[in-house]
């Protein structure tokens, strides 16, 4: 008797335990799921430093461009003045207009990710949801309850990590933005700049994917109840 006393309050005691490291992971479900920050003002005056830069290296890539223009019928058959000024004049004005061009891309998708939101149920009131539920497992079958809550622990932790890792990467690419949009200038360099839009594009998808994933299972579960 005693024995299924002490691992009841073993049980419970884990389950507090377990819960406590839960909470906040939910609030962070509440508060910044689905969601890329916009660039702060620390963002923003590193960004200012590297155009700077960027605007002095320009220099040296529109003298490379006259090179490779000067090698057309020579040493290269591919690129004519047709081929290069249009892509020095397309680097340097996405080059300067980078900051708003990232802007208006992570607004995009946070915009969308809040519509899918408002379509469906919304990370605070899931979250909410999500406790509730847990409450009335608890009371029921302690033993399945703390395993759910283990693995919902890990799953929050895993995803609030990748996130991290997500927007830290944004952040990199919104600084080294006005370097890497300026490659465009040159044909041999292009791949570069083009990689900024992929990666910044897929970077900013994922609260769209998270979001439509997400309201998809809260759905299935409404149903299944």
């Amino acid at each position: 008797m005693r024995s299924g006393r002490s691992g009841c309050h073993v049980s419970n005691w884990f389950a507090d335990l377990v819960i406590s490291g839960l909470n906040p992971a939910l609030g962070w479900l509440a508060e910044k799921a689905f969601h890329t920050p916009l660039p702060t003002e620390g963002v923003k005056g590193l960004h200012a430093g590297i155009l700077t830069t960027s605007n002095t290296l320009f220099v040296l890539l529109v003298v490379a461009g006259g090179l490779v223009v000067m090698g057309y019928r020579t040493f290269q058959d591919r690129y004519s003045v047709a081929e290069v000024l249009p892509r020095i004049v397309f680097a340097f004005i996405a080059s300067n207009a980078s900051l708003w061009v990232s802007t208006e891309i992570v607004r995009l998708s946070n915009g969308v990710a809040a519509a899918i939101g408002a379509d469906g149920i919304n990370a605070r009131e899931a979250a909410v949801n999500f406790r509730d539920r847990l409450d009335v497992l608890l009371a029921e079958a302690m033993v399945f309850t703390i395993v759910l809550l283990v693995v919902a622990v890990v799953l929050l932790v895993v995803w609030m990590a990748t996130e991290a890792v997500r927007i830290c990467t944004v952040i990199v690419l919104v600084v080294a933005a006005p370097v890497l949009l300026a490659l465009h200038a040159l044909p041999q360099t292009n791949r570069i700049g083009e990689l900024w839009w992929k990666l910044m594009a897929g970077l900013c998808a994922v609260p769209i994917a998270q979001s439509l994933v997400f309201i998809a299972m809260m759905r299935l579960s409404s149903k299944g109840r």
